[in-house]
């Protein structure tokens, strides 16, 4: 779960998506989302792909946007 900005959206790294991925022969990983973001309130379904430069491997996940900003109030006065 992540907390929205003020235009009620967030962006989240690919990398933050991993959970503990490895490569065998120790190869650099690259990650990578898909959508992209940014992602709105609610929950969001989200591809990770993890690639060593050769091969890739993919899993299903999702990102949940919450809402966490209070309203700005303004009172009239009499």
């Amino acid at each position: 779960m992540v907390n929205a900005d003020a235009n009620c959206m967030a962006t989240v790294l690919a990398e933050a998506f991993d959970g503990g991925s490895t490569d065998v022969d120790m190869d650099m990983l690259t990650f990578s989302v898909s959508p992209e973001g940014p992602y709105g309130l609610g929950t969001t379904d989200v591809t990770l792909t993890v690639s060593d430069g050769t091969v890739m491997s993919q899993c299903t996940t999702s990102v949940t946007v919450l809402d966490v900003t209070p309203p700005v109030v303004t009172c009239a006065e009499f």
